[in-house]
């Protein structure tokens, strides 16, 4: 009734029969290519292994998906164990997949057309508090790249989705630093560094964005599309592609000891 898992396992469970079988997957989609395949959304999360994996598919046509979405993502599929080769991802901006989900069409059961926007999401704008929060962080960093620890690309960045992780990361914008990020949910602040110009890339898993922000990105998304690429959640959670990069993770913590174990909010 309940796993408590890493967010990259749950493919690998499915992959190697430990959960499953895949009956039906339902798979929301910005388009069908002429090569028959299928163009995620804003959120690839598992769905493209849910596809693949699947004895039957039904695909979810949502026409409010900006057609630019078409050559943002990257699917890879780690292969089976023990014979799996090393992920290819050595730099956010590595493409090493396909950009849509490469399925056997005789698996598509049904096509439904859709029409609805995405959720938006209900973050809160920047306060004092997370003002603060962002200045002491600000200045922590400057001084490991003052000490020789960093330079001012820093590492690859991850944040936790939410109010405080969103705000924090809007909050570099005031600092020295280039950016890049190696992240699972790209919220309003990895576009608030793009326009202030202090982030060149992201990779993520999904784009959940405010109302104001969706209307702002998709409405110019071109601007933002070139430096942008969205993967399974497998691949943007993956531990050994995480640690090799030597992403910083910026996330809500709810306790921590002296000896540096935290305990994150998941949400």
């Amino acid at each position: 009734m309940f796993i408590d898992q890493h967010l990259s396992e749950t493919v690998e469970h499915l992959r190697s029969v430990q959960l499953g079988p895949i009956n039906h997957a339902i798979v929301e989609a910005a388009a069908i290519t002429e090569d028959r395949g299928i163009v995620p959304s804003t959120s690839v999360g598992n769905s493209a292994s849910f596809a693949v994996l699947a004895n039957k598919i039904i695909v979810e046509i949502n026409l409010s998906q900006p057609a630019e979405l078409e050559g943002l993502h990257d699917i890879y599929f780690p292969g089976r164990r023990p014979s799996r080769v090393p992920i290819p991802v050595v730099t956010c901006e590595s493409r090493v997949g396909f950009p849509y989900v490469p399925i056997d069409p005789d698996k598509i059961v049904a096509i439904v057309v859709t029409d609805e926007k995405d959720s938006a999401s209900s973050i809160k704008p920047p306060d004092a508090d997370t003002d603060a929060i962002a200045g002491h962080l600000i200045r922590f960093l400057e001084e490991e790249v003052a000490k020789g620890r960093l330079d001012l690309t820093l590492h690859p960045l991850q944040a936790g989705i939410g109010t405080i992780a969103n705000s924090v990361l809007s909050g570099l914008a005031s600092g020295p630093f280039h950016l890049r990020m190696y992240s699972e949910v790209l919220q309003d602040s990895t576009f608030d560094l793009f326009d202030a110009g202090k982030l060149t890339f992201a990779s993520g898993s999904s784009i959940t964005l405010s109302t104001a922000c969706a209307e702002r990105v998709f409405g110019n998304f071109e601007k933002y599309k070139e430096h942008i690429v969205l993967r399974p959640q497998e691949i943007s959670n993956y531990p050994e592609v995480i640690r090799r990069l030597g992403v910083m993770g910026i996330n809500t913590a709810l306790e921590f000891d002296i000896y540096g174990n935290v305990n994150l909010d998941p949400f």
